[in-house]
């Protein structure tokens, strides 16, 4: 809208995120997602008239985006037709003032994602500062650059670079430089800060959205049903899982949307073969536990990583087909038609040796199959749509992309793509059924491109070779060196991905940092063992003190319980003693008061009958024998102990024990205390 303030050539990344704010699937044409950039620049320069280039450069100018001139031009004549511009002349347009008040605002929106940009740029530096101290240089002066070039390069189609047939564009796959700082970055925004990871993804998305523009699909809407994707190898292989888990879901999600949009899948029946193959040749690496002078593929280092023996392959290929079936990917006989179709399929090896050089004999025997046999299914036609190609060979190699545009089709659409490109085709037509696609696409991307690239792993693989043989490095280290995986990540944090900057000094420092690295768990593991022995010996410490103490209050509680013990023993005992006193005391009180009252009474009765003459009284006679016999007895006890020793209460003293015994026990009852003493 006229009005807001206009900066300089802003970045790519504003432009992206601008458009894919503002993007309307459901719009009547692809091309009016772009109309109101078109109209506010229009509306910016107005009274004056502008040509399509003018509208061109304002609109890159103005929001970062770089639409193609013959774009631009045709929506200058869709806004001329609908009345919203008007044409001055044969080349210039300005505004129709009916159409500028219908402009959308965008000034509140741009200056969002103006923060949002800021946000991120600083974000970007920030990390690279701290994590890379010494490769700060490489980002500091363009950070806005380096991240807009790692998204067109690693997140929008490619084909359109494809197209262009540059060869010095083929490492895309390998992250260096600036680039492997971009992916470590965004790697680390996906783990820890998911605001600014979405700044990123909304640029990429709207990135794939302007990319589609360039490649003058125009978001087609046609039936695609009569499409045939065929899978190359290391799709395949992504989509079983082989290249890691990140590839995978990218690869299944592409899978998804064609099944949605009712595409068919298939693979060539050679294809099948050599996915035999592949799993095949990781046997040996496994068996070497990946000690090869060869380049690790991205296959080897899964298999490697994830712990798997030459058993656990030979099932894998036991099972391929059933695999494909269970992915709904059919398996196709290669057609015929080859002298009536054919291309030439030497002039294509040779195209492919040129474009990919370290490629291997046996895998480009297969790459030409695979092209060849999707020539004749064309019918040795060149569509020059998308939809209409009808067949098209889904691969991972941009080397492939670019020598299938050097065949007989080159004015059509290329025989093969990548699987980026279909991905964000696919998307765009149903954004709704994969809005994950372009965030696992990139992430894919990033995982891949931060392993080790083949030139860089060949001299890695020497230097460990010269510094072995040397003796820096014993056998075990180099076996580490080469198949740990957290020694490639160090590789590429040292290097940044470029075999340059990789000396045998370069080797020394992967190989100090790896021993530091596997060894801090153990250093972790045996601190926190330390940490547990001291804990557990001060606790032994506290433990032993407390029982210390405790023995010592024991001991004392004991000691005071004996005394306390024995002065109750003793209390027993003089209450044991008491009561044996009394009870003794008692018996004897007691029987000498019977016997004064027998003596008593027999004195009594043998007095009445000395002073009273029988029959006075009328008592019976036996009465009076009976006292004179009481009185004798009486007598013989009151005189035998005389003549014999003793008295009577001598010998009356069994009587008086028992007596005594018997009072004890009542009164120990009384007491409450046991019938026996305790002595």
């Amino acid at each position: 809208m006229a009005g807001h303030a206009r900066a300089s050539m802003r970045s790519s990344l504003f432009g992206y995120a601008v458009l894919r704010a503002n993007f309307n699937f459901d719009a009547p044409s692809y091309l009016d997602n772009f109309m109101a950039f078109v109209l506010d620049v229009l509306a910016e320069g107005r009274p004056a008239a502008m040509d399509e280039a003018a509208v061109g450069r304002a609109v890159r100018e103005t929001f970062g985006l770089t639409i193609p001139d013959r774009v631009v031009g045709s929506l200058l004549r869709r806004a001329a037709r609908a009345g919203r511009v008007r044409l001055q002349d044969d080349e210039h347009y300005m505004i129709d003032p009916s159409a500028e008040a219908t402009l959308q605002d965008l000034q509140a929106e741009m200056a969002r994602f103006e923060a949002q940009q800021d946000a991120l740029r600083e974000r970007f530096v920030r990390f690279v500062s701290d994590r890379f101290p010494d490769r700060v240089g490489l980002v500091e002066r363009e950070p806005d650059r380096h991240l807009r070039d790692f998204i067109e390069k690693n997140a929008a189609p490619l084909l359109r670079r494809a197209e262009r047939g540059r060869p010095g564009e083929l490492g895309w796959a390998d992250l260096t430089g600036a680039d492997y700082l971009v992916g470590a970055f965004i790697l680390e925004l996906d783990r820890s800060d998911p605001t600014a990871f979405g700044y990123v993804i909304e640029a990429v998305k709207g990135a794939i959205l302007l990319g589609v523009l360039e490649l003058n699909e125009g978001g087609s809407r046609r039936k695609s049903s009569d499409l045939v994707l065929v899978l190359d190898t290391p799709v395949l292989l992504k989509a079983f899982g082989y290249h890691g888990e990140r590839a995978e879901l990218a690869v299944r999600q592409t899978l998804s949307l064609a099944r949605a949009a009712g595409i068919a899948t298939v693979c060539f029946e050679h294809t099948v073969k050599e996915l035999d193959g592949v799993l095949e040749s990781v046997i040996p690496i496994l068996r070497q536990r990946g000690r090869t002078r060869e380049n690790l593929r991205a296959v080897d280092t899964h298999f490697l990583d994830s712990g798997q023996s030459p058993a656990d392959i030979a099932l894998l290929q036991e099972s391929l087909v059933a695999d494909l079936g269970t992915l709904e990917i059919e398996v196709i006989e290669n057609p015929g038609g080859y002298y009536r179709h054919g291309l030439d399929e030497d002039a294509l090896d040779s195209t492919l040796k040129q474009y990919l050089p370290t490629q291997r004999e046996t895998t480009r025997a297969y790459d030409v199959q695979s092209l060849s046999a999707i020539h004749r299914l064309r019918r040795g036609k060149a569509p020059a749509t998308f939809e209409a190609c009808r067949y098209v060979l889904v691969t991972d190699n941009v080397g492939i992309c670019i020598a299938s545009r050097h065949v007989e089709e080159a004015s059509g659409w290329s025989l093969a793509m990548l699987d980026r490109d279909v991905a964000a085709l696919l998307w765009i037509r149903s954004p709704a059924t994969a809005g994950d696609l372009p965030r696992d696409h990139l992430l894919a991307t990033v995982y891949a491109g931060m392993r080790p690239g083949a030139h860089l792993w060949i001299r890695y693989v020497e230097e460990i070779e010269r510094l072995e043989l040397a003796g820096t490095v014993d056998a075990n280290e180099a076996l580490v060196l080469q198949t740990r995986p957290e020694a490639r990540s160090i590789l590429m944090e040292t290097t940044l991905g470029e075999s340059a900057e990789l000396t045998g000094e370069s080797v020394e420092l992967v190989l100090g940092r790896l021993k530091a690295d596997l060894e801090a768990p153990l250093r972790e593991s045996l601190d926190r063992a330390e940490n547990e022995r001291a804990s557990a010996v001060e606790e032994a410490s506290s433990i032993r003190a407390a029982a210390e103490e405790q023995s010592t209050e024991t001991a004392r509680k004991v000691e005071m319980l004996q005394g306390r013990l024995a002065e109750l023993e003793l209390q027993i005992a003089r209450q044991d003693q008491r009561i044996h006193d009394w009870s003794e005391r008692r018996a004897r009180k007691l029987l000498r008061r019977v016997l004064f009252a027998v003596a008593l009474l027999l004195a009594c009765l043998a007095g009445v009958n000395v002073l009273l003459p029988a029959g006075v009284l009328g008592s019976p006679g036996w009465l009076g024998a009976l006292s004179a016999l009481g009185a004798v007895v009486f007598g013989l006890f009151a005189t035998l102990p005389g003549v014999f020793g003793g008295s009577v209460l001598e010998w009356l003293s069994p009587l008086e024990r028992r007596l005594t015994e018997a009072l004890e026990r009542r009164e120990r009852g009384r007491a409450g205390l046991p019938e026996v003493p305790s002595g």
